[in-house]
């Protein structure tokens, strides 16, 4: 969403445009495959509620909280400068402001929150291992020519998490 907003601003280079097409026309197929192969809690594509979005979703159906790691999120390149200049889109804002009602963001910024309420057009995949899985998991992907990142963990929620959980950011 950053992205295609500032190429719709004519503010980012042709490099940073290329990576992001290129990212929004790979479809998904290999890492549905590689979810096929091994054995997932949850499944989502991260679309247009961004990554916190959708973990928000995916934890209030479970009866669970989350903890992401921000440094572990990947971005693509000129993300987090399109969100330090407040290049942003409308529905990013709104994510955002959905999102903090469940989300503790800790130290960060308004740029990185940003990053991770971000109105994808066509996102990856959040997908839920086992923790035992999770290398498995990543080496599966590998197989299937696609990358992944562990970016977080899902904690019990504790009653001070209220009925619908959080998601903390560290």
């Amino acid at each position: 969403g950053l992205i295609t907003t500032g190429i719709k601003r004519g503010i980012v280079d042709e490099t940073v445009r290329d990576v992001a097409v290129e990212s929004m026309a790979r479809l998904n197929a290999a890492a549905a495959r590689a979810v096929g192969r091994i054995g997932v809690r949850a499944a989502t594509d991260v679309t247009g509620f961004g990554l916190l979005g959708h973990l928000g979703e995916i934890i209030r159906g479970s009866g669970v909280s989350a903890e992401v790691e921000f440094a572990s999120v990947p971005l693509l390149p000129g993300a987090r400068q399109l969100a330090a200049d407040n290049v942003v889109p409308g529905g990013t804002e709104r994510n955002l402001a959905a999102a903090e009602r469940f989300t503790r963001f800790g130290t960060l910024d308004r740029a990185e929150r940003l990053l991770l309420a971000d109105a994808q057009t066509n996102g990856g995949l959040l997908v839920a291992v086992n923790a035992p899985l999770a290398s498995a998991f990543l080496q599966a992907l590998e197989e299937e020519g696609e990358q992944g990142s562990v970016v977080g963990r899902v904690v019990e929620r504790d009653f001070a998490d209220g009925p619908t959980g959080v998601i903390a950011i560290v």
